[in-house]
């Protein structure tokens, strides 16, 4: 994903293919994301985002957590595992006068 559609995607806001979560601490959480998206036309579940579409980013050991808790939902009990891509910005990202 290029800037360019990490800006666009923000400015449009959460829809069904794009949900937005500025952190998540339940793997039920992240799991019923994951089971909604394969239900439907697939999508991008972009963490360290709040509901307003601003980056708030992630620190070191969150991203180390949440790789895990994403893992470990992802194979239990879904029928096909699923494609996690993880992406980390050690820079901020100025998106339309967002962090």
């Amino acid at each position: 994903m290029t800037l360019i559609e990490l800006q666009q995607i923000l400015a449009r806001g959460k829809d069904s293919q794009y949900q937005f979560k500025q952190n998540i601490t339940n793997a039920d959480s992240i799991k019923a994301e994951i089971v909604a998206m394969a239900n439907a036309v697939g999508g991008k579940i972009l963490i360290g985002v709040n509901d307003n579409g601003e980056i708030t980013g992630l620190s070191s050991k969150d991203i180390r957590r949440l790789n895990q808790l994403i893992s470990n939902a992802n194979c239990a009990g879904l029928a096909r595992k699923l494609p996690i891509q993880t992406v980390v910005s050690c820079r901020p990202i100025h998106c339309g006068g967002s962090l």
